[in-house]
Parts: C-alpha cells; sequence; structure tokens
C-alpha cells in the first residue's frame, strides 16, 4: 500500500526538478548564430559584448540586439573609433558628464558601422549609442517597419533618460 504513494512522490519530485532544470538551464545562442559584430568583439579586451537573440521591443516585435559595453578607456576609444561616434559639443558633454544619459541614434549599413543606411534599405543596423555608459546597442532589423518601430524605442529611451534628474 506504501510503495503507489512513494512512486507517486517521487515522480513529482522528478517533475518539479525537470521544470527547475528547464528554467534555470542558460539559454545561449551558438557562436555560429550570433552577428558579425558580435563575433568580432567577443573575446576582445577592453568590450564586453552580448548578443540578444529575439529582444521584445514591444508585443508585435522582437529583433536581434548586439550590445557592446567598453570596460575601460581603452575600450570605449576602439569603439568610438570602429564605429565612427560623433566628438561631442560642449554643451551635449556638459550634460553627459552631470549624469545625463543621452542616448544617440543612427541607421547604419548592415556590415559597415560608419556608413548610413539610405531611406529605403530595409536590413541594417540601427545603433544606439550611450555615451554615460559607454554602450553600444545594435538592432540589427530586416525592414522598414522593423527599423521604424526600433527607431521610435530608441526615441522613447532617449526621451525618458533625458527627463530624469
Amino acid at each position: 500500500m506504501k510503495r503507489p504513494w512513494i512512486i507517486t512522490i517521487i515522480i513529482c519530485l522528478l517533475l518539479i526538478g525537470g521544470g527547475i532544470f528547464v528554467i534555470r538551464w542558460p539559454r545561449t545562442v551558438p557562436f555560429g548564430q550570433c552577428s558579425e559584430v558580435y563575433r568580432k568583439y567577443a573575446g576582445m579586451e577592453g568590450v564586453k559584448a552580448s548578443f540578444v537573440k529575439d529582444f521584445y521591443i514591444n508585443d508585435t516585435l522582437c529583433v536581434d540586439v548586439t550590445v557592446l559595453v567598453a570596460a575601460d578607456t581603452s575600450g570605449w576609444n576602439t569603439l568610438k573609433n570602429d564605429f565612427c561616434l560623433p566628438v561631442l559639443d560642449s554643451v551635449t558633454q556638459r550634460k553627459i558628464d552631470s549624469g545625463k544619459d543621452l542616448v544617440f541614434m543612427a541607421i547604419r549599413k548592415k556590415g559597415n558601422c560608419c556608413e548610413t543606411a539610405d531611406l529605403d534599405d530595409t536590413e541594417c543596423d540601427v545603433r544606439a549609442t550611450s555615451f554615460l555608459n559607454r554602450t553600444i546597442c545594435l538592432f540589427h532589423v530586416k525592414s522598414l517597419k522593423e527599423r521604424s518601430i526600433v527607431e521610435h524605442y530608441s526615441l522613447d529611451i532617449s526621451i525618458n533618460n533625458s527627463k530624469k534628474k
């Protein structure tokens, strides 16, 4: 009579343990499926690179995103040069120095971080840059609709950050 209860309890514990295992299992993307930009900067000294597969922008859109964070001044200088980031004017630099996290957005051709994409380019990267956090996010879009939604998303972040402080 005790045997069926013991088996039932063991099965329940295995199911719970299996569920916890699945939830806690790291969700990694194979290196070959990551963006070209991520593969270039992964493991580079001075830069922390991350690749997010299917990042949710809103309820209807998710895109792949490469995030590059400079770990030190050397890494930030590398990113600024590689991505052709502009030199900021003194007013903007003072705002950033006072702690305002302004997000600068640019539309770049896929595979060319410095060249501006044409208005009708469907596959391109929307680059959002935080000089305060020394971070570059590349949203890898595949259509004009995705591009427009990501542009609005980045603009909303910039506006919300500029209202803080």
